[in-house]
């Protein structure tokens, strides 16, 4: 079974909220992975999306990246991109884009 990166931008969350952690206003990267995970599910149940990878937390502020990496039900890994847009008191706004296949 073969899914193209149309797959994943199907499943992308558009927007995420999530909470700052204590250490410095970040966002663990445990929270973003998760995030993207779980909005993906909510927004398909057969969600392609089976593991989600980041290599740091995130500071919470406007215009802050980091770059994830989603795997896939087929074994291949795209890119995703999240983009702090916004923050509100002790939240974080997220918006998350699909990049190039990494494996």
């Amino acid at each position: 079974m073969r899914l193209p990166r149309t797959a994943l931008l199907a499943v992308l969350p558009a927007a995420a909220g999530l909470a700052l952690g204590g250490c410095g206003d970040n966002v663990p990267k445990k929270k973003l992975e998760d995030s993207i995970k779980a909005q993906s599910a909510q927004l398909s149940p057969n969600s392609p999306i089976t593991d989600v990878s980041c290599p740091k937390d995130i500071k919470g502020k406007k215009g802050n990246t980091e770059t994830c990496v989603a795997t896939l039900q087929n074994g291949h890994q795209y890119e995703v991109k999240a983009t702090v847009e916004s923050v509100s008191g002790s939240t974080a706004h997220f918006t998350y884009e699909a990049g190039k296949q990494v494996k």
